[in-house]
């Protein structure tokens, strides 16, 4: 639009350029400005292909010279862009647990582009199989500072604060991620576990029975909901969440059903009602745990030939998992 208006319009070149000589200088100067995108484009392509490449042989390195040499084949010098590049060769020495050769290319990644989140989260991860837990959370920190929808890192996050007995920083933690993602499963079970460890077991209680009508995800909330209730004595409430954990999901079956077995039987005192839960979790999963269960409630009622068959099925069932071993 420049050219056009130089070339073309009303303006103050008009008085030193003919309008020849304004169309020729206009030619001249799109001309230049197409070359200079062409070799600029070039030059990016060149750079991508080189760092592409690199970024195939860069895994393969076997030993630190190796990987050096191909470090020193990296385009010089670095531009924000090549970040980018150096974060993906990073991951693939990350996935090899070559966590030093991994630092060192997200140092370069990071002192390229300051403001891309990626690579604080995994030279975090480096950190982490480091064994340097402070910089790990540092580096998670300020990676999510850039990117706070990162939920994996809350995670990852939290997990070295547990192991840290960092307790409280987990909680403000998984609430902080939870202003972003409010329904995540991952991230309400394991504020609901740190609550638990905080020795706090009725706000777990309180936060799943809120978060359960939302989540997209009840089974699992439901069943640890249940086991919360169970702890807390409250084991009607218990039984009503295990079934409703029954109802939507067959996999949760064996778990849910063994728990409302032992309710019935160790604090309803109703072997029968127990057994019928046990009968079902063997349907679905037979064990040798479920089986002695079994047995032990037959002895209790009375029904000797189905004890006996019970426990006879759990020595076998214990017979061929050591086997396989």
């Amino acid at each position: 639009l420049v050219f056009l208006i130089f070339a073309f319009g009303s303006n103050h070149a008009s008085h030193l350029f003919s309008l020849c000589w304004r169309r020729r200088i206009a030619a001249v100067l799109l001309a230049l400005s197409t070359v200079a995108v062409y070799l600029e484009y070039t030059n990016r392509y060149k750079r991508y292909e080189t760092l592409t490449e690199l970024g195939k042989e860069i895994p393969k390195a076997e030993t630190v010279v190796d990987l050096d040499n191909l470090i020193d084949r990296l385009p010089s010098p670095g531009k924000p862009q090549d970040a980018y590049h150096y974060n993906l060769m990073a991951t693939q020495l990350l996935k090899q647990n070559n966590f030093t050769a991994a630092k060192r290319m997200l140092e370069k990644a990071i002192a390229l582009d300051s403001s891309y989140a990626y690579p604080y989260i995994n030279i975090a991860w480096a950190y982490r199989g480091l064994g340097n837990l402070n910089s790990a959370i540092a580096a998670y920190e300020k990676g999510l500072s850039l990117n706070p929808v990162d939920i994996d890192s809350y995670l990852l996050l939290g997990e070295i604060y547990t192991a840290l007995d960092s307790l409280e920083k987990a909680e403000e933690l998984y609430r902080r991620a939870l202003k972003y993602r409010k329904d995540d499963v991952r991230i309400l079970l394991s504020l609901e576990s740190t609550l638990y460890k905080l020795n706090r077991l009725d706000e777990a209680i309180s936060l799943l029975k809120a978060k359960l009508p939302e989540s997209n995800d009840p089974v699992k909330l439901a069943s640890r909901l249940a086991v919360n209730l169970w702890k807390k004595g409250r084991s009607e409430e218990a039984i009503t969440y295990y079934l409703q954990a029954i109802r939507e999901d067959v996999e949760h079956l064996y778990g849910a059903a063994t728990s409302l077995a032992l309710i019935y039987w160790q604090e309803r005192k109703d072997p029968e009602r127990a057994l019928e839960f046990v009968n079902l979790a063997a349907a679905v999963k037979p064990t040798a745990d479920i089986f002695t269960l079994k047995g032990t409630l037959c002895e209790q009622l009375g029904l000797k030939d189905q004890a006996r068959e019970a426990y006879r099925k759990a020595g076998e069932i214990q017979n061929q998992g050591s086997s396989r071993k």
